[in-house]
C-alpha cells in the first residue's frame, strides 16, 4: 500500500513530497520550502470537489505557487499545459534550492505533479534516470508523469525529445511519442 507521503519525502536525496489534493493536510506539521500546487482547471469546482489544497492548519511558511491547467495529454484540448505555464513552473525551480523542502500537488498525485516533480529534480541537476528514480521512490509505482507537461519541457529546454523518450519508456508509453503533441 502507500505510506502517506508526509512520511517518506525525505528518504530521497532531495527533499520532496508528491501527494493528491486530499493528502495536502498531511504535511501541516512538516516544514515545507514551497507547496507546488497543480489545479484541475475547472474540473474540481464544476463536480462539487475542494478546488486547491487546504493549507489552513498549516504550522510552519511556505511559499504556495499555484497553478490551474487540466491533466490533459495534448496540446490541442483544452485547458492543456502550455508553454507559458511551464515556463512560470521554470521560474520558480530557479527561485529554488536543491535542499529546500518542496511538496507537489494535483487532484490525485499520480500526472501533473509526478512530471513537475521530475522535471524539478532535472532542473536541480539529475540525470532522467536519477530523477526518475526519485520520484519512483517517493511515490512507488503510481507515477505517471503528464507526458504533454514533458514534451513541452523537452521543447523548451532544447532536449530534442531526449526527456519524453526517456519518460515514455520508463511508464511503457510509447503510443504518445507517436500524437502530435509527442512532436511539438
Amino acid at each position: 500500500g502507500r505510506m502517506p507521503s508526509a512520511f517518506r519525502h525525505f528518504i530521497t536525496s532531495m527533499p520532496i513530497a508528491i501527494c493528491g489534493v486530499y493528502e495536502v493536510p498531511q504535511f501541516a506539521n512538516v516544514p515545507l520550502d514551497h507547496i507546488i500546487s497543480l489545479h484541475e482547471a475547472g474540473f474540481e469546482a464544476g463536480c462539487g470537489f475542494q478546488p486547491g489544497p487546504d493549507i489552513t492548519q498549516f504550522r510552519y511558511p511556505f511559499t504556495l505557487h499555484s497553478f490551474t491547467f487540466s491533466d490533459r495529454g495534448q496540446a490541442s484540448e483544452p485547458e492543456a499545459p502550455t508553454e507559458e505555464t511551464m515556463k512560470r513552473l521554470f521560474a520558480i525551480f530557479a527561485q529554488t534550492k536543491a535542499d529546500d523542502r518542496v511538496l507537489f500537488h494535483c487532484f490525485a498525485g499520480a500526472s501533473r505533479s509526478t512530471a513537475a516533480a521530475f522535471l524539478y529534480l532535472v532542473h536541480h541537476g539529475m540525470s532522467y534516470e536519477q530523477a526518475y528514480d526519485q520520484v519512483v521512490a517517493v511515490l512507488g509505482n503510481l507515477v505517471r508523469p503528464n507526458p504533454l507537461m514533458i514534451a513541452i519541457a523537452d521543447k523548451l529546454w532544447g532536449k530534442n525529445g531526449e526527456m519524453l523518450r526517456y519518460v515514455c519508456e520508463r511508464k511503457g508509453d510509447l503510443v504518445y511519442l507517436e500524437s502530435p503533441s509527442g512532436k511539438l
